[in-house]
């Protein structure tokens, strides 16, 4: 048994989110075969120097057949297009759209076939939902909901970095009762120092910083922006005591993440796919108790990469600031950029 499949597309767009692709798949038998189920999936790839993610949400199954040895058998299909990420290449990650075709055969690798297609960003003046089966609800990310997932981001690195120590602790302990100190165990003692340091060393040093500065706070609005908004970046000083600032700087950076292998074996590369730098405030001096806030806005480019979140393929926006004095004060916040 055998058989050549093909996928047609009516245009490989480009297509939004809601709109109906249609074609038909083409399936000529080089042998009498009999297809248990014939399935078409739609949805999007993120590839490229990290291991491969495939989302195919919509799937649309179709009944089995028999097709006759030099014959065609085409099967329509009409699947609409998911809320996800728009189709971009990156240096490192790319995110893809296919619909693709898969005949389920016994007692034979089942056929398969794919056709690209491309996804852009919404069309914000079109009514939601215009293409859908069923009109959905307007997809709204909130600055409540963006927290909520960088609190719990954080959570989960602070958790991994505090059972490395208590196991990394509990190593040493170990060698130590039982073999004595020796000097090679400085290694272990540096590597522990290390990923605390990693952990918590910033924000060890924040604290030491404002508690003779005074308090220092760094926020973003909003925190989920559309391509072409504009960001805007406040940082507000309350003065503890009199003193003089060198001055306040902001970089927005957008980074690609891509990710090979699990445990021991991972390993990630990044690139940086942009950077702006914004000048807050020059030399200052500051008077006790005084409240000074530095302003700015940072229009995001048309163009810019969309936020995607991901395990092996991301693309993070962070906006970072440092107050430039003897000890700096540097914080980071991230926030989506959406299509």
């Amino acid at each position: 048994m055998g058989c050549d499949v093909v996928v047609h597309v009516e245009t490989e767009g480009p297509y939004r989110a809601g709109d109906h692709v249609r074609g038909t798949i083409q399936v000529t038998a080089t042998s009498t075969t009999a297809v248990e189920r014939a399935l078409v999936r739609l949805g999007w790839q993120a590839w490229g120097v990290g291991d491969t993610e495939s989302f195919m949400p919509d799937v649309q199954s179709s009944p089995g057949f028999v097709v006759e040895a030099d014959q065609k058998h085409e099967i329509p299909f009409d699947l609409v297009v998911p809320e996800g990420p728009i189709s971009f290449r990156g240096e490192l990650v790319n995110v893809s759209w296919y619909v693709r075709a898969e005949l389920e055969v016994d007692w034979a690798k089942n056929p398969k076939a794919e056709a690209s297609i491309e996804v852009i960003a919404p069309d914000r003046e079109r009514a939601p939902g215009a293409g859908y089966r069923v009109a959905p609800k307007p997809i709204v990310v909130s600055d409540s909901q963006v927290l909520a997932r960088r609190e719990t981001e954080k959570r989960i690195k602070r958790v991994g970095a505090i059972i490395s120590l208590s196991a990394g602790a509990a190593f040493i302990a170990i060698i130590v009762l039982t073999s004595g100190f020796a000097w090679h165990n400085l290694i272990f003692v540096g590597a522990a120092l290390f990923v605390a340091w990693r952990a918590f060393g910033r924000e060890l040093k924040n604290k030491l910083v404002q508690s003779s500065v005074g308090t220092i706070t760094f926020t973003l609005d909003p925190l989920a922006v559309v391509r072409g908004g504009d960001l805007q970046l406040s940082l507000t000083v309350i003065a503890k005591k009199s003193q003089s600032i060198a001055g306040a700087t902001a970089t927005v950076e957008c980074t690609e993440y891509a990710s090979r292998g699990s445990g021991e074996d991972r390993t990630t590369r990044t690139h940086l796919a942009e950077s702006h730098s914004i000048r807050l405030s020059g030399p200052r001096e500051l008077a006790a108790g005084e409240k000074v806030v530095f302003q700015s806005s940072l229009p995001i480019p048309e163009d810019a990469f969309p936020s995607l979140p991901g395990r092996q393929n991301k693309v993070v926006w962070r906006a970072n600031v440092v107050v430039e004095r003897q000890t700096q004060f540097e914080e980071s916040l991230e926030f989506d950029v959406l299509a």
